[in-house]
């Protein structure tokens, strides 16, 4: 017989270990408290929390959040859009991956580096523009220069590399990687929209 590293748990792994029921039921009262997070299992409970406010609690992440944690947002939280994945870093929440899609340049929850993609006009940017963070608060600069679309064509800066795709039928294709469906990324009607492919 032996014991799990982690949990604790006992492991009959020979056909002659002693076996007692006690045993076996503290093996599951173990693994269920791991669903609800008591005891000293809090931290192996964690997974991605879907919730509405940030806010610890029923509708929020676990109570308290800890180093690490992750939340989806099941609509627009604080000011993370809707189906934003955030991660606590100990002090504050931030979306995981460098890019998001947001109305409005964010007042809360800001840090250096953080970059939006607009999909309407905010503050002195347009809508399409891509901005970040430059001092954790509300100050932001543009990236680029980009290129913009207009009805005669692209306008603004083109450099080397530049991506740009003349034509409705033809966009980003991006890989899900959770259901490795395909996805083409594209913009239609002044904001962006995806479409699944084959």
């Amino acid at each position: 017989m032996r014991t799990t590293p982690n949990l604790g748990l006992k492991v009959w792994d020979l056909s002659t270990d002693p076996y007692e029921h006690d045993d076996l039921a503290l093996n599951w009262d173990k693994i269920d408290a791991l669903s609800s997070g008591v005891a000293g299992l809090a931290a192996a409970a964690r997974s991605v929390r879907q919730i509405t406010t940030l806010t610890p609690g029923t509708n929020g992440p676990v109570n308290p959040p800890a180093n690490g944690d992750l939340c989806i947002c099941l609509s627009a939280v604080a000011s993370f859009a809707a189906d934003t994945l955030i991660r606590y870093n100990g002090a504050t929440w931030r979306s995981v991956g460098g890019l998001e899609l947001l109305s409005a340049l964010p007042t809360t929850e800001n840090f250096v580096g953080r970059v939006v993609l607009l999909t309407s006009a905010s503050g002195s940017f347009s809508s399409g523009d891509l901005v970040r963070n430059t001092d954790g608060a509300n100050a932001w600069t543009l990236v680029g220069p980009l290129a913009r679309s207009s009805a005669s064509g692209v306008t603004g800066y083109e450099t080397t590399g530049d991506i740009y795709i003349n034509s409705t039928a033809q966009g980003l294709i991006l890989k899900d990687r959770t259901n490795g469906k395909k996805y083409r990324l594209f913009f239609t009607g002044g904001g962006f929209s995806q479409e699944e492919v084959t």
